[in-house]
């Protein structure tokens, strides 16, 4: 798929993502202020961009699917949702994560593309959990994420955070 700013930016704009997010997910250390029951968590995921959209002069939207697991919260599937400034290379997002066994975590982060060489992306998320159902209801935390994103949209990611309930 071509975007009004050219091939490259279609290309810059495949390679950032995820999930992800949830999406988002993960290498790296995220600081925390929670209470003693807090619990580090490492997340490791792979996915794949399926959505790229103009959004604005200079922004995309897409939409990325994750495959992943949690250390202490199991295996899950997640949906991450983004918006990409191509000049700056910032983006916000949303996602949803589902876990096996029951239960939902929803994050909202930020993102910031760090390098781009030879249609290889790297990028760096912070994600917050905003909302928790099932088995995580009152779960709370934040998830620092690093990852890479291949011209074909393929995406890496793994990182570490603090949760607690």
């Amino acid at each position: 798929m071509t975007t009004p700013f050219g091939e490259s930016m279609t290309k810059l704009a495949r390679n950032v993502s995820v999930l992800a997010a949830g999406v988002a997910l993960m290498y790296g250390s995220a600081t925390s202020v929670f209470a003693a029951d807090a619990s580090t968590i490492n997340v490791r995921a792979t996915g794949q961009i399926v959505l790229i959209v103009p959004c604005g002069d200079t922004n995309i939207c897409q939409t990325s699917n994750v495959t992943g697991i949690a250390t202490r919260l199991g295996a899950f599937t997640g949906e991450l949702h983004e918006n990409v400034n191509l000049v700056t290379g910032a983006y916000t997002g949303e996602a949803t994560f589902n876990f096996a066994g029951g239960g939902t975590l929803s994050t909202r982060s930020v993102g910031q593309v760090l390098s781009e060489v030879n249609g290889l992306v790297a990028f760096h998320e912070d994600h917050e959990v905003v909302s928790a159902t099932g088995r995580l209801s009152g779960t709370v935390g934040t998830i620092e994420i690093l990852g890479t994103s291949e011209a074909t949209g393929a995406l890496v990611v793994s990182g570490s955070g603090q949760i607690s309930r």
